[in-house]
């Protein structure tokens, strides 16, 4: 379409003449995206250097497109690209041994394992929304499945 010196006149009469060929190959032109989300923390510094932290997301969004490409406006549908549910659970700890701990008496020691940390995140997310796009079967029901 971008390479030809001349345009077809069905192209120019469409509602967006500048989405192109092939929508229904592509699985249609997006047009815009709206997203949403909450995110809740929770952040605790318990004693003797150790902390944790939990975060639950919720996403929910929705995105126009046109399933076809002679559509007059576009429809809004359940975006599959969002990931619905995150939860995120974090720690860390501070290793009882360096400069500032309690295990600090061998000084040359010290210096060369002192403010260590260890942490671990765990992260729970459900999977995407399932688009089933614009698709449409032709064919019977007998072969499909056979009772």
């Amino acid at each position: 379409m971008f390479t030809g010196t001349t345009l077809q006149v069905q192209q120019l009469l469409r509602a967006y003449p500048n989405a192109g060929f092939g929508l229904s190959e592509n699985g249609g032109f997006r047009a815009k995206d709206v997203d949403n989300e909450i995110r809740v923390i929770y952040q605790k510094r318990w004693s003797h250097g150790f902390q944790s932290q939990v975060q639950y997301a919720h996403m929910w969004g929705r995105q126009q497109w046109l399933p076809n490409q002679f559509d007059p406006e576009p429809a809004w549908q359940l975006n599959s690209n969002i990931r619905p549910n995150r939860l995120v659970w974090s720690n860390v700890v501070e290793l009882p041994f360096g400069k500032p701990a309690p295990m600090a008496e061998p000084r040359p020691l010290s210096y060369i394992v002192g403010g260590w940390q260890m942490s671990w995140v765990y992260t729970y997310q459900t999977g995407p929304l399932i688009s089933m796009g614009n698709l449409f079967y032709y064919g019977s029901v007998d072969q499909v499945c056979r009772l």
